[in-house]
């Protein structure tokens, strides 16, 4: 006979999450309802790939020019009409790139100004080193609610780790540091 369900009453938050993550990441990949509210939850695997990597770079050359400025996206070419939808903004849950805090005049909380970190120059920065010295980063993290649920991980595919990615890996294609620092991509 299955556990019955908590009482809504009585249950913790936190002895709810401990119950649902389960459900949440590995039940049927669609979530689960939760026990509590009946609300929809799902936990999202978010992989470090070509979006975020082509964004850290826009932010890298631009931190070489104006150090420690933020920067608006959209005055970098980072918009929906060149391709971007907004993966980039995964960024942050590698410690790459920091969203401005103040939300814009109208409350939207999505200003458009970002700034690099001191790991996402390195790791852009690492572009222009021999493969063996490229920084490598976890290539997964995990999300729930766009929050990020601890630090990036392995994640197994078919049963095999997946290798830690470089800025190069992610990018997928051949790429020049020196032309685009240059500012000719």
């Amino acid at each position: 006979m299955p556990d019955p369900l908590p009482d809504p009453e009585t249950t913790t938050l936190a002895e709810a999450w401990d119950l649902m993550l389960p459900l949440m990441e590995y039940g049927d990949c669609e979530g689960t309802r939760c026990l509590l509210c009946g609300g929809h939850l799902q936990v999202f695997y978010r992989n470090l790939g070509k979006e975020v990597a082509r964004v850290v770079l826009r932010l890298h050359r631009w931190d070489a020019a104006h150090p420690g400025e933020w920067a608006f996206l959209p005055r970098l070419g980072i918009t929906g009409s060149a391709g971007y939808r907004g993966d980039y903004a995964w960024g942050r849950h590698w410690g790459l790139m920091v969203r401005h805090p103040d939300p814009r005049e109208d409350g939207y909380k999505h200003s458009g100004w970002w700034k690099i970190t001191d790991l996402g120059n390195a790791w852009a920065a690492s572009a222009a080193k021999p493969e063996p010295e490229r920084l490598k980063l976890k290539r997964y993290v995990r999300t729930f609610r766009e929050n990020a649920i601890g630090p990036p991980y392995e994640l197994t595919e078919r049963g095999k780790i997946m290798p830690d990615v470089s800025i190069t890996d992610a990018l997928g294609e051949p790429f020049d540091y020196d032309r685009f620092m240059a500012g000719e991509g």
